[in-house]
C-alpha cells in the first residue's frame, strides 16, 4: 500500500501566521555583543524586528550566545541594564484581530529580575493591550487589557520555558510547556486593533516611557491570528508546541502525555 511521504511541520504551516521569528536565522550570526539588528520574519510577511528601539544606541541590541539552556545553538540575549530590546514599529495590520483568535508562542529563559516582559502588541493603554510578562515572583502572566488577565500556577525564573498564548472564541489561555495553567477566562470582549508596535523583551507606557525590560535568552517567537473566531484549534498548539521544543532542542519539557515528547510533528506532503 501505498504511503504519502512525509515532511517536518513548521510554523509556516499555520494558515494563519503573521510573524516567526526563527532560531534558524540567529544561527548566521557570530556570538557576540549588540549583535541583533534584524531579526528576519521567516513567514515570508515582511515582519522583521529590529534593534535598537526608540532610537537607542547600538548597546540596546541583543547579544548572541550559544546557550547550553537550548541544546547548544545559539540564542538572542536580552539584558535588562543595557535596556536590549526589539520593535517592529508599525505594526502589520494582521495584528489588528478584533474580536477574533490569536496566538504567541516563545521558547525562552529568563533570570529573576523584576516584572520582565516577553512581548507587548497594539497597546493602547492599560485597558487595551495584548502582554505577555512574568510576575515579580516568576509566574507567567496573558493580560488582555481590561478584558481579563490569566496568571500561571507557577514561577518559571530561571526554568527553560515553551510558552503558548491563545484566545480562542473569547477565551484566554496560558500553556506552560505543553500544560494549562492558571485558569482560562472566557467570554473576553476587547477588540484588538490600533497601530500599537509589537515588542519584544520590553512595554512602551507612553508618558512613563519603555520599561519591563527583560533579562535572558529568547530562542524563538511566533505570533498569528484572525480577525474570525475558532480558527485556532488545540492541535494547532500542541503541533506548534512540538515543534518548538525540537527545534531549539527542550523537549525534555514536555509532559510524556504530549503528542510531539519523542518527535516533531510531521505533514504529508
Amino acid at each position: 500500500m501505498w504511503v504519502a511521504p512525509k515532511r517536518d511541520w513548521t510554523p509556516f504551516d499555520l494558515p494563519y501566521l503573521i510573524g516567526w521569528n526563527s532560531n534558524r536565522h540567529l544561527q548566521g550570526f557570530s556570538v557576540t555583543d549588540n549583535a541583533v539588528s534584524n531579526w528576519e520574519d521567516s513567514s515570508q510577511n515582511g515582519n522583521d524586528l529590529l534593534s535598537p528601539a526608540d532610537s537607542g544606541g547600538a548597546t540596546q541590541r541583543p547579544d548572541i550566545a550559544t546557550s547550553s539552556n537550548f541544546g547548544g545553538k545559539k540564542v538572542a540575549v536580552f539584558d535588562a541594564t543595557d535596556d536590549k530590546s526589539m520593535i517592529l514599529d508599525p505594526p502589520p495590520d494582521a495584528l489588528e484581530f478584533g474580536l477574533g483568535d490569536f496566538l504567541f508562542a516563545s521558547a525562552f529563559q529568563f533570570a529573576a529580575s523584576g516584572t520582565p516582559i516577553l512581548c507587548s502588541a497594539q497597546r493602547q493603554s492599560n485597558s487595551n493591550e495584548i502582554k505577555l510578562s512574568l510576575t515579580a515572583l516568576g509566574t507567567p502572566q496573558l493580560k488582555l487589557g481590561n478584558g481579563g488577565t490569566v496568571t500561571g500556577d507557577s514561577s518559571v525564573f530561571g526554568s527553560t520555558t515553551l510558552l503558548v498564548a491563545t484566545r480562542v472564541s473569547g477565551t484566554i489561555s496560558l500553556f506552560i510547556n505543553g500544560v494549562s495553567t492558571g485558569t482560562p477566562l472566557s467570554g473576553t470582549t476587547i477588540a484588538i486593533g490600533g497601530d500599537g508596535a509589537l515588542r519584544l523583551g520590553c512595554i512602551n507606557l507612553g508618558s512613563k516611557g519603555v520599561s519591563g525590560h527583560a533579562t535572558g535568552e529568547i530562542a524563538e517567537f511566533i505570533y498569528g491570528g484572525s480577525g474570525s473566531t475558532g480558527v485556532i484549534t488545540d492541535f494547532d498548539r500542541q503541533r506548534l508546541e512540538g515543534y518548538l521544543a525540537h527545534e531549539v532542542g527542550i523537549s525534555s519539557v514536555l509532559p510524556t502525555t504530549h503528542p510531539y515528547k519523542y518527535g516533531p510533528p510531521k505533514k504529508a506532503t
